[in-house]
């Protein structure tokens, strides 16, 4: 503790660690536990806030999400992880100009997180922008070329504008590197029906 009775910076670390470990451990209850005593020391600690508001969105609780990150927002308004969340909570409820908006501030805040870009990307999609998703997924690839999750969703997006042989090319890499009953398929799937159209 420190001279006001907060913990110290090395106790949030273990205490975040722990109510991860937690929430991956499918004991959200006592995650939300250990944020909630976060939060209510200080109510100005945002990383509380998010996992507080993303433990709500796991529960279905979208409303009581919003709350959280919307109060993790008003702390910090350059809260990049609460921009994203936004983003998906708002696209849920089909108010995709909003989503936008969140995602597009959090690209604009790190361009250099893929994250920010795959948010931007499931907007656009929703939109009905599905080149420009693509184009928002290219970079969330090359600014993180081992993850094969966005590798899978930029071939998915891919299939939607006529890509084919590009989405093959990407779920290959994808499958390379996390090989995956579902991605096999697809890109048994997407092999197939290429070879049907000659």
């Amino acid at each position: 503790m420190n001279g006001d009775g907060q913990p110290v910076a090395k106790d949030l670390t273990a205490r975040y660690a722990e109510s991860k470990r937690l929430v991956d451990a499918a004991q959200a209850a006592e995650a939300e536990r250990i944020l909630h005593d976060i939060w209510s020391a200080n109510p100005r600690e945002t990383q509380a806030l998010v996992g507080l508001g993303t433990i709500a969105a796991g529960a279905g609780n979208h409303d009581l999400a919003v709350n959280r990150m919307a109060s993790a927002l008003a702390v910090d308004p350059e809260c990049v992880p609460a921009l994203c969340w936004m983003s998906y909570l708002f696209r849920l409820k089909g108010q995709l100009a909003a989503s936008r908006g969140y995602a597009e501030k959090a690209v604009a805040l790190e361009p250099n997180n893929p994250v920010t870009h795959i948010a931007l990307a499931r907007c656009l999609k929703a939109q009905g922008l599905v080149a420009e998703a693509v184009a928002s997924l290219r970079t969330a690839v090359s600014l993180d070329p081992h993850n094969p999750a966005p590798m899978y969703e930029l071939a998915e997006s891919m299939m939607g504008v006529r890509f084919e042989r590009d989405a093959v090319e990407i779920l290959e890499r994808a499958v390379s590197l996390s090989p995956n009953p579902e991605g096999l398929l697809r890109l048994a799937s997407l092999e197939l029906e290429l070879d049907q159209l000659g």
